[in-house]
């Protein structure tokens, strides 16, 4: 508390303080803004390239495999696609 019996309270009082109390808070807001418009401006470190994992490689092996899956089932005719589901006698 011996701090507090040292500051000299009467600064707060005086006009000059006072007047350079809004041109303090206005620079220290353009401060900011202008901080804020550097960080958003300055760009991103592009992600490195990683090597894909086994489960990641076998994954993408599956999905490759079903899209070839897909594209024979597609050119199929309607008869050849009905060849397995329906019973012919």
């Amino acid at each position: 508390m011996q701090v507090l019996k040292k500051v000299d309270w009467k600064m707060f009082v005086a006009r000059s303080f006072w007047r350079w109390v809004p041109v303090g808070l206005t620079v220290g807001v353009w401060c900011f803004v202008a901080g804020m418009a550097l960080h958003s401006c300055a760009k991103e470190p592009e992600p490195v390239a990683k090597e894909l994992t086994k489960v990641e490689k076998m994954e993408r092996q599956a999905d490759l495999e079903v899209k070839v899956w897909e594209e024979q089932y597609e050119s199929m005719s309607v008869e050849e696609k009905m060849k397995g589901i329906v019973y012919e006698p």
